[in-house]
């Protein structure tokens, strides 16, 4: 596997919005998660070059599971991008478009066990309310999948 920069994934990022732009999807590109992204690689990328690792990784921590993902979708929309641009606008427009408008939730702090015990003690309270264990990521995807449903039917409803 490869190692990709920040500044890599910043770039493609930004390759694959102005594609999104040139295809038309410009409003879908101004509501979508990625503009976030685009906004916490941009201050990795900053912080990294104004303050070397240690200023990067302050920076990263500051919201960890943020800058994790924001990191992985960007490089993975970077990558669609390169696909796409060879590919063409025909029958990628509407992909594009529900690419965009998916989930826009921040992700959910989930407190991680830090010992063997703690983590015993978390699932044996989970299993002993009856609530299952992965209940709140299961919670957060339903409340993603239909604050994006009611995104998608209020802009149909506006005639996207």
């Amino acid at each position: 596997m490869d190692r990709v920069t920040w500044d890599a994934v910043l770039a493609r990022l930004d390759d694959a919005l102005a594609l999104c732009h040139r295809f038309g999807l410009g409003k879908e590109v101004a509501a979508s998660r990625f503009i976030e992204y685009r906004r916490v690689v941009t201050g990795l990328v900053t912080a990294l070059h104004d303050g070397g690792q240690d200023a990067a990784r302050e920076e990263f921590h500051r919201d960890s599971a943020l800058s994790m993902i924001a990191l992985t979708e960007a490089a993975e929309f970077g990558d669609v991008g390169d696909f796409i641009s060879q590919y063409g606008e025909h029958g990628v427009r509407r992909t594009l478009g529900r690419v965009l408008d998916g989930p826009s939730c921040r992700p959910t702090k989930i407190p991680i066990a830090t010992t063997p015990a703690t983590a015993s003690s978390s699932l044996s309270s989970h299993r002993s309310s009856g609530e299952p264990v992965f209940s709140l990521a299961l919670g957060t995807a339903r409340m993603c999948r239909a604050r994006s449903a009611a995104r998608r039917s209020s802009s149909n409803a506006s005639g996207r």
